[in-house]
């Protein structure tokens, strides 16, 4: 008899077969707790602590995963940093404190609640996914609030495949060296950090499948097709075969494609398309990925991987040796440079970025290059020194018009 099929949103491609590891947050329900006037200010002052030491947290995680992981999962850890300073959830739950005189755990749930119902009256999916952005980050704030702090991933085991809720980019993070057989979670789309995660981790992922949690157990088997969204629970043998003979003939149709990646792209219709890299860091770079791949040079190349992580601002040296050294890597194929693009959801520790109503619209990218110009003219000179060893291109972010 065959198992029932749970359908999910394709997030990353592939098939495998493991045990389930369930993350299941336990933090109780939220009860109100009446407050004297006096006791107001005691819940203020916890409620200011449990967001210092969810901050600290992230910092920790963002800091020793500098080395491990690519930018745009350290963005979204910033992203998470900016929600704790955000004076709308934060402001937020003060007056409701002062006003219900209540306990800072249900604050801050009637503060989220009154943020949700902004997010899901929104049409687009980017806001939506911010939604369990501000979920996750409250998840940490209650959990420093108990005054306690749970190990997720106490008996994560290599090949489990891992059924959440949802995933915060901390956790992800904490996963990435794990060798995980996949991601299920319950909520979250295509352009979710857990989907870009499992894209980069290579391994195959199934999100937006909804009430997961509700129908497995611990210690259950699955079968995960990040190819078509769905997932199998405890699959009978008949459905174990098919998934099996599906796995080998992608696993055919890939290797058949890499056979093809050294040669020409052209289209049906005869059109010639060049294949460029997109690249965070010199580092993970290297002539023999570039014939593995076929890149014929890099679109893009992310100079903010220069400024993370770095004790002190880049020197115009120090972004002349980087550019030269990805320029003999490319072999005189074309390289296209970015400058630096921090600000709004981007932040650099070295780089001090006045906080703002509308991060997205006000100091950042090539603004923040022009309100900061010697900065700017380093980095400049650098590219400009490092175009007399290969063929080097200029692109500015958050151009919108030549004016």
């Amino acid at each position: 008899m065959s198992s029932p099929t749970h359908k999910g949103i394709s997030a990353s491609h592939g098939i495998s077969f493991g045990k389930l590891f369930i993350i299941e947050r336990q933090f109780g329900s939220i009860v109100k707790h009446e407050t004297s006037s006096a006791d107001a200010q005691v819940e203020i002052e916890r409620f200011r602590d449990a967001l210092y030491e969810t901050k600290e947290e992230l910092q920790n995680i963002k800091s020793d995963a500098l080395k491990q992981t690519g930018l745009e999962h350290i963005y979204v850890l910033d992203t998470h940093i900016m929600i704790l300073e955000d004076r709308m959830l934060v402001d937020e739950t003060i007056n409701i404190i002062k006003e219900q005189r209540c306990n800072a755990e249900w604050a801050l749930k009637l503060a989220i609640d009154k943020l949700n119902n902004m997010f899901k009256n929104m049409e687009v999916d980017y806001f939506k996914l911010r939604k369990n952005d501000i979920e996750q980050v409250a998840g940490k704030v209650l959990k420093h609030l108990a005054g306690h702090s749970v190990d997720l991933f106490e008996g994560l085991e290599e090949g489990m495949i891992v059924v959440a809720h949802d995933l915060s980019p901390a956790e992800t993070i904490r996963i990435k060296n794990r060798k995980v057989g996949g991601f299920i979670t319950e909520v979250g789309g295509k352009t979710s950090h857990t989907s870009i995660f499992a894209i980069s981790l290579g391994v195959p992922a199934v999100v937006g499948c909804k009430g997961m949690l509700e129908v497995v157990e611990p210690g259950d088997q699955a079968v995960l097709d990040g190819s078509d969204g769905i997932v199998v629970i405890n699959p009978s043998p008949k459905q174990f075969d098919h998934y099996l003979r599906k796995q080998l003939r992608e696993k055919y149709k890939i290797e058949q494609l890499q056979k093809h990646t050294v040669k020409e792209a052209i289209s049906l219709d005869g059109k010639s398309v060049r294949l460029y890299a997109n690249v965070e860091s010199v580092d993970e770079y290297s002539e023999e990925i570039l014939k593995k791949f076929g890149a014929e040079g890099v679109g893009l190349f992310r100079t903010e991987g220069i400024y993370v992580g770095a004790e002190e601002l880049p020197s115009e040296e120090v972004h002349y040796q980087t550019y030269k050294q990805l320029t003999k890597i490319m072999g005189g194929r074309p390289v296209t440079i970015r400058t630096l693009d921090v600000g709004g959801d981007k932040l650099c520790d070295l780089i001090d970025i006045p906080s703002e109503r509308n991060p997205a619209m006000g100091l950042r990218a090539i603004r923040y290059s022009f309100f900061n110009d010697e900065l700017f003219k380093h980095q400049l000179r650098g590219i400009l020194r490092a175009s007399a060893h290969g063929e080097i291109r200029i692109m500015f972010p958050m151009i919108s018009h030549l004016g």
